[in-house]
C-alpha cells in the first residue's frame, strides 16, 4: 500500500495562487495598484517585475503581498532561493492582525523540514490549526495536522484526532486529505474497517489524479476483497483501467504491475478494460501538462 505523500512545493504553490487570485478578484477595487499589477506580472511569468511590484505593496503590511514574496524566496522565482528569506516574509504575513491564512500553511511547512528556520514541529503544528480554522480554511492544513496526528509530531498522537482531521480535508475536495481516509477505512485504523467507503474515497481522489488512488483502487479490484460485511469481486477490467491511468503520469509501480496485470488478462478482458478507460477519463480533469489524447 502507498504511504502518505511528500509535499509537492510546486502543486501546492498553483493551489495557493489560485485562491490569491481569486481573491483579488472579488476585491480588485479594495487591492492595491501595484498588488493587482504583480499579480498579472506572475502569472505572466515576468516574475522580476512581479517581485518589484510586491515588495512595493508588502512594505506598506499588504500582507497577500508577503506571502507571495516568500513564495517566491521559497521557490527561487524571479530572485535566488533563499529559505530564509521566504520565512521572514512568510512570518510577517502570518504574524499579522489578521493573519494570512496561505503564510500560515507555507511557514508552517518550513518549520516543520527546518528550512530557513529551526526545526519546531509544535510550533507547525499550531500553524497548520490555525490556517485550518481560519477565516479562509485550508483544507491542505487540515491534512497535514491529520498526519502529524497520525505519527505523534508536534501533538500528542491520537488516531482518532487525525481521522477528523482528514475527513474534514476529504470533505473539501482535498485529494490528500481522501486519500488518507481512504486508508485508514481500508485498513480500520482509528475506524470500522469498510470496503465500501475505502472504494468511494480512493475513487474521489483518484478522479483528482491522485495516482496512490489510483493504485489502491486497482489492486482492491485485481485482489478482490471480502470482509466487514462486503465482498469486492476480482475485476482485472477495473483494475487495468486505474493501472493505465497511474502509469499515464509515469509512475514506475503502476507500470510494473499494469505488465503484470495484462500477462494474465485475456484479449477481450484488456478489450473491456480499455473501453472502461474511456469512459473513466471523461469523468477526469485535464491533467497539468498533458492533452486529453495523451491519456
Amino acid at each position: 500500500m502507498a504511504t502518505n505523500k511528500t509535499r509537492n512545493q510546486h502543486s501546492r504553490k498553483r493551489f495557493l495562487l489560485s485562491l490569491v487570485l481569486a481573491a483579488s478578484g472579488v476585491f480588485s477595487h479594495l487591492a492595491p495598484a501595484d498588488l493587482n499589477k504583480g499579480i498579472t506580472a506572475y502569472r505572466n511569468g515576468d516574475f522580476e517585475v512581479a517581485y518589484a511590484e510586491f515588495l512595493g505593496a508588502a512594505v506598506t503590511g499588504d500582507t497577500k503581498a508577503q506571502y507571495m514574496l516568500g513564495s517566491m524566496h521559497e521557490d527561487g522565482l524571479g530572485v535566488n532561493r533563499d529559505d530564509s528569506a521566504a520565512a521572514r516574509w512568510y512570518k510577517r504575513a502570518a504574524t499579522h492582525d489578521p493573519p494570512e491564512p496561505e503564510a500560515q500553511l507555507a511557514l508552517a511547512y518550513l518549520y516543520l523540514e527546518g528550512r530557513g528556520i529551526g526545526v519546531d514541529a509544535e510550533r507547525a503544528a499550531t500553524l497548520f490549526k490555525a490556517a485550518a480554522t481560519s477565516r479562509k480554511p485550508q483544507p491542505e492544513a487540515m491534512n497535514a495536522i491529520g498526519a502529524l496526528y497520525a505519527r505523534g509530531r508536534g501533538v500528542e498522537r491520537s488516531v482518532t484526532e487525525a481521522i477528523k482531521w482528514y475527513r474534514r480535508a476529504a470533505h473539501l475536495g482535498h485529494a490528500d486529505g481522501m486519500y488518507n481516509l481512504a486508508t485508514a477505512y481500508h485498513r480500520g485504523q482509528g475506524i470500522t474497517a469498510s470496503v465500501s467507503q475505502a472504494l468511494t474515497w480512493y475513487r474521489r481522489a483518484a478522479l483528482k489524479w491522485h495516482v496512490p488512488s489510483q493504485i489502491n483502487l486497482a489492486y482492491i479490484y485485481a485482489q478482490g476483497y471480502s470482509g466487514d460485511g462486503r465482498e469486492v469481486k476480482v475485476n482485472y477490467v477495473k483494475a487495468y483501467a486505474w493501472l493505465r491511468l497511474a502509469a499515464a503520469t509515469g509512475n514506475n509501480t503502476a507500470e510494473e504491475n499494469l505488465e503484470i496485470l495484462k500477462n494474465r488478462m485475456t484479449d477481450q478482458e484488456r478489450a473491456k478494460g480499455n473501453q472502461h478507460l474511456e469512459a473513466l477519463t471523461k469523468e477526469l480533469p485535464l491533467r497539468q501538462g498533458a492533452s486529453r489524447n495523451e491519456r
